[in-house]
C-alpha cells in the first residue's frame, strides 16, 4: 500500500484524479478527505463508523487520527 496526496474539488459528488495518478483507474482505493474550508459537523454521525457517512469535525479528526490511519492501512 502507498499513499498519495493531491488537492481536488468535489463536483457532483465526484473527485477528479490528476493525470499523474491515472494508473489508479479501476482500482479500489480508500480516501481520507481533509477539508480546507470550515464546514459544520454532522452531529448524529459516528465518525469512527464506516457505515456512517458524515463530516468529521476537526476535534474528532485530531483526537482519532491515529485510529483512522491504522484502519486505512489494514
Amino acid at each position: 500500500m502507498h499513499a498519495i496526496k493531491f488537492r481536488a474539488q468535489v463536483k457532483n459528488g465526484r473527485i477528479d484524479v490528476p493525470e499523474a495518478y491515472q494508473y489508479l483507474e479501476s482500482r479500489t482505493i480508500e480516501v481520507i478527505a481533509l477539508c480546507t474550508e470550515e464546514i459544520p459537523a454532522v452531529s448524529d454521525a459516528d465518525p469512527l463508523s464506516p457505515t456512517d457517512i458524515g463530516v468529521i469535525s476537526d476535534e474528532e479528526l485530531h483526537k482519532n487520527w491515529k485510529k483512522f490511519a491504522s484502519e486505512a492501512l489494514r
